[in-house]
Formats: structure tokens, C-alpha cells, sequence
């Protein structure tokens, strides 16, 4: 089901092949989306070869700040993701055909896992940036709070 605002993927648009300013914006995106997830995996294999430490950086993603003006906190995310959509091809489909924005699949690739791939981009594809953002905080707070209950539980039987 399309969600109005949402890019429909080229093969599943009834109007695929016209020439409409619609599909030709629709077109142009999957078009961004194809070069981001280019920018990702080049990112990811250049980054192999520790490049910031030529140029005097303090890690790759001080290096992809300066060197692609983005910030920090964006840089890191990349790269996660870059990481993260080697083991995703749905994902990085989704990505690369329009589906899904950088935005999005960034912030999904912190909780995706290969087997909830499809069920997650169609809950993305209703989601906002900030909704997927969120529940990825939400999980994140789970886990830590998980560990630190099965950290404090394992130090107090362990000693004695």
C-alpha cells in the first residue's frame, strides 16, 4: 500500500514507464538513493585503510566530517551503517531504489536484523525519521538496562 509522501519503487508503480513529472520525481530520488548507498559502501571500504591517519585525523569519522562537511554525530552514523548494510541487502536495496531514505535506513540499521529486514522497511515506509529514531533509543535503553541487570546479577553470585 503506498503512504502518500512515501517513493514507491519503480516495479510496483502502475504508472511506471510514463513520463510524469510525478514518476520523474520519483525516479530522480531512487536516483539519490542509489548514490548514497554508493557514498556507504565506498565509505565503508576506503575506511579499511585507516585514511584519517594520513591526514591527521582521530578516526575515520572525524575524517568523513572534515572531509564531506557533515557533522560528527552524522559521520559516525554512516559508517555504522555502511558496516551494518553489508549484512542488510534488503536494506540496502530499499536504499538504493527510492523506498526508503538515507534517514531512515541509517536509523534502522541500529536494530535490523536480516530476518525482520521486510517487516521493518514496511513499518518504516508509515514511520517518520523520529519514530524510527526513537524506537531505536528504546531498544538501545532495553539492552543496557538488560546488561546491567545481568552484570549485577552475575557479580554478586560470582564473589563470596
Amino acid at each position: 500500500m503506498f503512504v502518500r509522501g512515501t517513493p514507491r519503487p519503480a516495479e510496483t508503480d502502475v504508472w511506471a514507464g510514463t513520463n510524469t513529472p510525478r514518476n520523474r520525481v520519483f525516479e530522480a530520488y531512487a536516483g539519490v538513493g542509489s548514490s548514497q548507498r554508493k557514498l556507504l559502501a565506498e565509505l565503508h571500504a576506503y575506511s579499511e585503510s585507516e585514511p584519517w591517519i594520513a591526514d591527521d585525523c582521530r578516526d575515520m569519522a572525524h575524517w568523513v566530517s572534515l572531509n564531506l562537511g557533515v557533522t560528527y554525530y552524522r559521520a559516525e552514523r554512516w559508517l555504522f551503517a555502511a558496516r551494518e548494510l553489508e549484512k542488510l541487502p534488503r536494506l540496502s536495496m530499499a536504499l538504493e531504489n527510492g523506498t526508503l531514505n538515507l534517514d531512515k535506513v541509517v536509523e534502522l540499521c541500529r536494530f535490523a536484523t536480516p530476518d525482520e529486514e521486510l517487516k521493518l522497511i514496511e513499518w518504516a515506509r508509515r514511520k517518520s525519521v523520529t519514530a524510527i529514531k526513537e524506537r531505536g533509543d528504546e531498544l538501545q535503553r532495553i539492552s543496557l538496562e538488560e546488561s546491567s541487570t545481568s552484570g549485577r546479577a552475575g557479580s554478586s553470585s560470582g564473589g563470596g
